[in-house]
């Protein structure tokens, strides 16, 4: 005979595992937490580079699933190159919800060619 309220199937955690589970990640111990960018932030993945940062005249800026902003880790230096590259990501197993070519400048950084998902 059952004694008291029946409990129903639910997975019990020990409270013991879960007593740092708020607190964040500090620089420079484990890197940054997953999805965040160390210099940007929040929104921006850890493998974004600026424009400055990558080789050549045109980069690749998309947006992942995740709604991160992410870049190619490569530049190009024809326009043709880069956007081949970001059709190719746009149909591939990655899908991006957008994907912009942008070309580098002396002061100004400006999309090229983009496109978004529907």
């Amino acid at each position: 005979m059952r004694y008291g309220k029946p409990i129903k199937n639910k997975k019990r955690r020990d409270p013991r595992y879960f007593l740092h589970e708020g607190e964040g990640v500090e620089p420079g111990t484990m890197g940054v937490p997953s999805g965040e960018h160390s210099e940007h932030g929040k929104g921006y993945a850890p493998t974004f580079k600026t424009g400055k940062e990558i080789e050549g005249n045109y980069y690749i800026h998309f947006v992942n699933i995740k709604g991160q902003h992410e870049s190619w880790p490569q530049g190009f230096e024809t326009e043709e190159e880069a956007i081949r590259q970001a059709q190719d990501l746009m149909d591939g197993g990655r899908k991006p919800l957008s994907v912009s070519v942008e070309q580098k400048g002396e002061e100004e950084y400006g999309p090229v060619w983009g496109l978004k998902r529907k």
